[in-house]
């Protein structure tokens, strides 16, 4: 993940904005009327009703997750890659 994000940087910096894709989910839910009319209130039915999530994601990024989640791993990797740094001599500070 380190690997990724640092080229990621790099094109950034030096070539290009990174491109994110928007993905879009939809949950239906529906509603089964007895008539071809809408139901009067009370009665069993109602109108469709969709909601949608938003989710942005990196295009060459092959698994499932956002860019927000992806970040928040790379975040904790890097934490604990400079923590392991800091033991050791190779890091200071």
């Amino acid at each position: 993940m380190l690997q990724y994000f640092k080229e990621k940087r790099d094109v950034n910096l030096h070539a290009q904005p990174i491109d994110a894709i928007k993905e879009i989910s939809l949950a239906i839910e529906e509603s089964i009327w007895r008539d071809a009319m809408p139901p009067l209130p009370g009665l069993v039915g109602g109108p469709v009703t969709v909601t949608a999530g938003d989710k942005y994601k990196f295009a060459d990024w092959s698994g499932s997750e956002g860019i927000l989640t992806l970040c928040d791993a790379y975040l904790h990797e890097l934490r604990a890659f400079v923590l392991e740094g800091q033991g050791r001599p190779m890091l200071r500070g």
